[in-house]
């Protein structure tokens, strides 16, 4: 019955993504440490690997048990009787456990609520920055509305587009230059996309390892926003005093990605602060290590094979 093998290779899946989250969660200060001399962009794309780490290493992991089935080494199943689940379209229980049908349907309700999260965010998104263009004007690639909260915010996942107030430009053109800056590093690298893509991702993680991921993943971009809007209008300090003055006056949270999003204190102390190295390393050991642990796990895929079945039949 295929539908069995599904709900077994969900299963399956759960228990590594689940393991490796909680790794992951245990080894989150250890990565902040790793991490803290990168350049805040590279940073933030370090944390979008870890966001999918759980994902990759389930999905690797559960096509390796399947590789017997395809022709590759021997066939697991053969030496064994039915005593426990078989991942293997040959050798199929008649019905799973209902602890393994609770994981497969876990999986996948888990995934359907943030697929649609992301697509509800996405029009969200879309309607807002639609609404508010009507009534805006377009100041170069800016489009200001009126309102004397001085605000600004990116608004668009795929085509994203730079938001102000008019309260905002009546602050005067070094605060309003500084904030535009940031904001204009945000549409250019699509923070608000990743951002949003991130949960997605992060979709095999536990839910608690999941929030911290996302919520220093949005640091990261907001700290790489100030960095580069520091490049442009070439004064660290400039940013950080900017960024101090429009929290001091948002009295409410604003759409999109806000120049206030983040964690406020530690990017007025990037801004203070040297600035951090440009190197990418980290990413690349990522990519690597990512590379050398789909090798291992083909190349031990019979007790990787033997080690999961006998998992899933602990759960039975």
């Amino acid at each position: 019955m295929i539908w069995s093998l599904l709900v077994l290779c969900l299963a399956a899946f759960a228990i590594v993504a689940a393991s490796v989250s909680a790794i992951t969660g245990i080894a989150l200060r250890w990565i902040d440490t790793a991490t803290a001399g990168l350049a805040p962009r590279h940073r933030a794309r370090a944390w979008m690997w870890i966001a999918a780490l759980p994902a990759a290493a389930g999905t690797v992991t559960v096509l390796a048990t399947l590789l017997p089935a395809l022709g590759f080494g021997s066939d697991h199943c053969l030496v064994h009787d039915l005593h426990h689940p078989h991942l293997c379209p040959h050798h199929l229980l008649e019905t799973p456990g209902i602890a393994l049908i609770g994981l497969a349907v876990l999986v996948v309700a888990r995934c359907t609520f943030l697929i649609a999260r992301l697509a509800g965010v996405a029009l969200l998104s879309s309607t807002t920055a639609r609404t508010l263009a009507e009534g805006s004007e377009q100041h170069g690639d800016v489009l200001v509305f009126e309102a004397a909260e001085p605000r600004a915010f990116v608004l668009g996942i795929v085509h994203s587009t730079v938001h102000a107030s008019t309260g905002l430009l009546d602050l005067g053109r070094g605060v309003a230059e500084a904030v535009l800056a940031h904001e204009r590093a945000h549409a250019r690298q699509r923070d608000l996309l990743w951002r949003a893509l991130c949960p997605v991702f992060a979709a095999a993680h536990l839910p608690s390892v999941s929030s911290r991921i996302a919520a220093r993943l949005a640091t990261a971009q907001e700290m790489a926003a100030d960095a580069e809007a520091a490049d442009e209008v070439q004064d660290r300090v400039r940013v950080a005093e900017a960024l101090v003055a429009l929290a001091r006056l948002h009295a409410r949270p604003s759409p999109g990605l806000s120049f206030t999003h983040g964690d406020l204190r530690a990017r007025v102390q990037a801004l203070l602060g040297p600035p951090a190295d440009t190197i990418s390393w980290p990413v690349r050991v990522l990519a690597a290590v990512g590379v050398c642990a789909t090798l291992t796990i083909g190349a031990l895929h019979e007790a990787v094979h033997h080690g999961l079945e006998t998992l899933l039949g602990a759960l039975s």
